[in-house]
């Protein structure tokens, strides 16, 4: 999981419990509110029963008191409502046939538990004029109570999912936003470890990450130093070795010819061979590395037009007595009419005949085809063979220099392993990309993409 998943679902998580324990916040307060709420609607009511008996006991008003009774008989929390004078005789009840009646001392008519007794004394100058009595139903209470929590619940829950979906999506905009500049430092990483060392990461920024940003870049710069560095010792080595080796290679082939006119110099000629074969490939050794400097450097290509199967029938041209030798036939083959193609054909020519000359000598049995092709944007080469094929373990680093694909208790494998590196390197300073696919017991397919230009 990346990190950008993994900030966006904490903060997700961190919003989804701020938000859960807020809701459950203002459920406990929104209960308390409405409990409180009715606690004084029954204390307004059982006050204003009081106010309208004293009323009714001093200046007789009777209507005023029935029309404040008929009232509370309209709520469904009222069980019964009264007002009595101060022997406890009943001048008014929401039950007419309670009237001139006694009312019943506290506690004594409420033998269920379900109803809740609010009684409050009327007195004028410290003698008892009355009692007001309102009988509160706790079932309708708590139904009432219940229902309008269940109402704020729903409303909370629905601001709280709202919150939820804007805050998910808010925080992965936000943990994308504040992640950019990690995307830059791992943009420009994986440029400086694809070997593109000239590539600066934006360090504008006064934070942590502006100065990681800087020692990346100070990184980079220190490692194009000591890029340039390598570069130079390599051409510079490889020229000193190439001009010992140059005077090796002619001193060897001049007292070759002297020798050849001597009698009985096989022997010496013999040795000559030998020093001329050794000098050879040490020479193409320091030939392949300082091509790869130069590749690395700066690659100088001379491009013109040419058809691609005149490339592939030079390279395979020096190896058919290679083939042949080995029993093996090769063959090149054009599947479609094409037109030429803008590249450097010396280049080009050793990249396929290295593809080619790998197959064959890889191969111990049955073909080596060369296919040239068209394909979407450009042309194609493959070189397609029947040997052991590529070890798995092995593909994913038989582009890189010095490389070579050995088995275990197999042949030792010639070469300098630069061979591969320097045709990666040609193909892709003429836009194109080079790929193998294989399987080892069925033979492998190095493909050459080129990409149709003007020439």
């Amino acid at each position: 999981m990346s990190l950008r998943w993994k900030l966006s679902l904490f903060v997700a998580a961190l919003l989804a419990l701020a938000v859960a324990l807020f809701a459950g916040f203002l459920l406990w307060s929104e209960g308390r509110a409405l409990r409180k709420d009715a606690e004084r609607s029954r204390g307004e009511a059982a006050r204003g029963l009081a106010e309208v008996c004293r009323g009714a006991l001093l200046g007789g008003e009777d209507l005023l008191l029935n029309s404040y009774l008929h009232k509370l008989k309209e709520y469904p929390e009222v069980t019964e409502a009264a007002c009595a004078d101060g022997t406890g005789f009943i001048l008014g009840h929401t039950d007419v046939s309670r009237l001139h009646t006694r009312l019943s001392p506290p506690g004594t008519d409420l033998p269920d538990g379900r109803s809740e007794d609010v009684r409050l004394d009327i007195n004028v100058g410290g003698r008892l004029l009355g009692i007001s009595r309102i009988l509160f139903d706790r079932v309708a209470m708590d139904r009432r109570l219940n229902g309008s929590l269940r109402e704020a619940r729903r409303r909370i829950w629905a601001v709280s999912l709202l919150v939820l979906a804007i805050g998910f999506a808010g925080s992965f905009v936000a943990v994308r936003f504040a992640l950019r500049p990690v995307d830059a430092l791992v943009a420009g990483a994986r440029a400086i470890g694809d070997g593109k060392l000239d590539s600066l990461i934006a360090d504008d920024r006064s934070d942590e990450l502006g100065l990681l940003a800087r020692e990346f870049n100070r990184m980079g710069g220190k490692l194009r130093e000591l890029d340039v560095m390598k570069l130079d010792f390599v051409n510079g080595i490889t020229h000193d070795l190439k001009s010992p080796l140059a005077a090796v290679s002619s001193s060897a082939d001049l007292v070759r010819r002297e020798a050849e006119k001597m009698p009985d110099s096989s022997g010496m000629l013999q040795n000559l061979l030998l020093v001329r074969q050794n000098a050879d490939r040490l020479m193409n050794l320091v030939t392949s590395i300082l091509d790869v400097a130069h590749i690395e450097s700066a690659l100088e290509l001379h491009k013109a037009p040419i058809l691609l199967e005149e490339i592939a029938m030079r390279a395979s041209r020096p190896l058919r007595s290679m083939a042949a030798a080995k029993g093996l036939s090769l063959e090149v083959s054009v599947l479609h009419n094409l037109a030429p193609i803008s590249v450097d054909a010396g280049k080009m020519e050793r990249v396929f005949a290295n593809l080619i000359g790998n197959a064959v000598k890889f191969t111990e049995q049955g073909s080596v085809t060369v296919e040239v092709d068209r394909e979407p944007g450009g042309q194609v080469l493959k070189v397609v063979d029947t040997g052991p094929g590529i070890p798995p373990e092995f593909l994913g680093r038989l582009f890189t220099k010095f490389s070579r694909a050995s088995r275990p208790g197999g042949p030792k494998v010639d070469g300098s392993g630069l061979g591969l590196s320097i045709a990666k390197g040609i193909v892709e300073g003429h836009g194109g990309r080079i790929e193998v696919r294989s399987e080892e017991g069925k033979g492998s397919t190095f493909s050459v993409f080129l990409p149709v230009g003007a020439p």
